[in-house]
């Protein structure tokens, strides 16, 4: 029951006005102002929009494939059923209730990060959101829901997935879903998936999560993974399913040479409540936090770890004692 994967162009205009004694006065340069599109289900007007009853696109990702880079993408209240695919530097706003919803029929997702050599041993990847490509994504806001059908069998979905470099900035949002619903026993299913170990050379991937909310994953909350990964996860509650013969969650992984930094934050309900998984250490067990071969520096302060089977799960990947600390755990309380 182990997871396997578990430019912006600054133009500066000089205006010269002539005085009547033909002296001549030069202006500062203008501060640049970042390209903003408008999204909403209203009717559109041409050009970016203008606002949420003048937006310029009705689809999330229509803005997106026409934003240069850097740009914001300002979304307006409503359920948008799109899988999105950002590529670039860019802001995506949430401007009243947004949700954004995996629809009924979920695509292949197609990024170079998602058809990454050695995703080929696997079911293809299916993202509601993936975040794949150079450059800063700030995403505020949003809430995103990510279920498939009853009885789905696949190890590559999931909610978020972060790859090609990217940093993912995701502030006050919150992640339903990544799986299933209701979870069965497959071993796939992540709500937000940083980096990427199993791919050669191994996927990039770097996040900052502050206040976000995740919960309904089938296998796993937040995985990050590989030895190009990290993430720092501040003020974020990760709930699991609680106790369910089904599976053996983990709430938070950071595995095979990635960095993880958890602090502020809460992680419960990941109980596996079947026979296989018994109070062993060497059997099936599932975790608030598992660090498996994780990097040194690795850390979890000032947190709340409750009604997991195992609070936190550490496993060096070293065949032998390592000569300091490789994993921090303080101002905690596990219950």
């Amino acid at each position: 029951m182990g997871v396997r994967r578990t430019d912006t162009r600054v133009g500066a205009r000089i205006a010269a006005v002539a005085a009547i004694a033909a002296l001549a006065v030069i202006a500062a340069p203008a501060a640049a102002s970042a390209t903003t599109l408008w999204v909403a289900q209203a009717p559109t007007v041409t050009g970016n929009g203008t606002g949420c009853t003048r937006p310029g696109y009705n689809a999330i990702q229509a803005a997106l494939s026409s934003a240069p880079a850097g740009a914001t993408v300002s979304v307006c209240g409503g359920t948008y059923e799109e899988q999105l695919q950002i590529t670039q530097a860019a802001s995506l706003k949430a401007v009243g209730v947004v949700t954004v919803k995996l629809p009924a029929s979920p695509a292949n997702s197609t990024t170079p990060c998602d058809t990454a050599t050695g995703t080929g041993s696997y079911q293809p990847d299916q993202d509601l959101l993936a975040v794949c490509g150079t450059g800063i994504v700030k995403v505020t806001g949003f809430t995103f829901e990510a279920y498939w059908a009853p009885g789905t069998c696949n190890e590559s979905l999931y909610g978020i997935l972060v790859g090609g470099g990217a940093t993912l900035q995701l502030t006050s949002s919150t992640m339903l879903g990544a799986g299933a619903k209701p979870v069965n026993g497959c071993q796939g299913g992540v709500g937000i998936q940083i980096g990427m170990a199993w791919t050669t050379p191994a996927e990039a991937g770097t996040a900052k999560l502050v206040n976000d909310t995740i919960q309904g994953y089938q296998k796993n909350g937040i995985t990050v993974d590989g030895p190009e990964a990290a993430a720092t996860i501040t003020s974020v509650a990760v709930t699991g399913a609680g106790a369910t013969p089904e599976i053996a969650q983990n709430g938070i992984q950071v595995s095979n040479g990635a960095l993880g930094k958890i602090s502020k934050s809460t992680i419960t309900g990941n109980e596996c409540n079947n026979a296989s998984c018994s109070e062993s250490a060497f059997a099936y067990q599932a975790t608030g936090l598992l660090f498996y071969g994780a990097r040194t520096g690795s850390s979890v302060a000032n947190s709340t770890i409750s009604e997991n089977d195992a609070g936190v799960f550490n496993e060096s990947s070293s065949p032998t004692p390592p000569p300091a600390s490789q994993l921090s755990v303080t101002g905690d309380t596990l219950t």
